[in-house]
């Protein structure tokens, strides 16, 4: 995809990467293919591929039994990623299929609401000193 996108001379040159998450054990229990090494990756290789992409992300706070080391895996992602803008949601259990580990371990009402504004407060960061 890159390749083509880089081959299009009047295009867009944005890509949306939904990271949700800097911690690999955590990606694991929500059943996601990609993981923080194969995320870096993606990220390099479209910087290289396309000159002055513009990047966005959906970072998922408070999965079931996320620890204060996951949160601080996925701001360090979101540094590195420097997304111009990040889809940030509070996580909640699906009406249909359960995620893996979603019923221990539930994360405190109050602690996504905190978590929730960690992660757009690195992205405004970056985004006002570009």
């Amino acid at each position: 995809m890159l390749a083509a996108m880089a081959r299009v001379p009047h295009r867009l040159p944005a890509a949306h990467l939904p990271a949700q998450s800097g911690s690999d054990r955590l990606l694991k229990l929500m059943k996601r293919q990609l993981h923080r090494r194969e995320a870096l990756s993606k990220i390099s290789d479209a910087r290289r591929a396309i000159p002055g992409v513009v990047l966005s992300t959906d970072i998922i706070v408070g999965f079931p039994t996320e620890t204060d080391e996951d949160f601080e895996k996925t701001l360090a992602l979101s540094r590195k990623m420097k997304p111009a803008s990040a889809y940030c949601f509070k996580y909640s259990r699906r009406a249909r299929g359960r995620n893996r580990g979603e019923t221990a371990g539930r994360r405190p009402a109050g602690l996504k609401e905190e978590r929730l504004v960690a992660p757009h407060a690195v992205v405004d960061r970056l985004t006002t000193t570009r």
